[in-house]
């Protein structure tokens, strides 16, 4: 069997997931996070194929966010919500957004 094969059924078998990572610089995690979870949460929520939302303060400067969407056009599309939302919302206060994408191809859930 070819490996483009078992990537088929795998996908038949389990739900599609796309991801995207954005990383940003900050001098003011504590606020970017307290508008984040008041404002931003629930825009994100409304994307299309939307599954899970998290922002991660490394403790050194940045917050990275992570995206879980049911496909890359959805994940894509968080993209250009977030990058309007921070300018509306955060500007000044964010340097500009590193930005990691892809699809999962492996994962593991409780």
């Amino acid at each position: 069997m070819a490996a483009g094969t078992r990537r088929s059924e795998f996908k038949e078998k389990e739900q599609s997931m796309h991801v995207s990572i954005r990383r940003y610089k900050t001098d003011s995690a504590s606020e970017v996070a307290r508008r984040v979870n008041e404002q931003f949460v629930n825009r994100i929520s409304n994307v299309t194929g939307f599954f899970a939302y998290y922002v991660i303060d490394t403790g050194e400067g940045a917050l990275a966010s992570i995206s879980v969407f049911e496909t890359k056009d959805a994940a894509e599309e968080s993209n250009r919500v977030a990058a309007a939302w921070v300018a509306e919302s955060l500007s000044g206060m964010l340097g500009l957004a590193e930005i990691t994408a892809g699809e999962v191809v492996a994962h593991k859930a409780k």
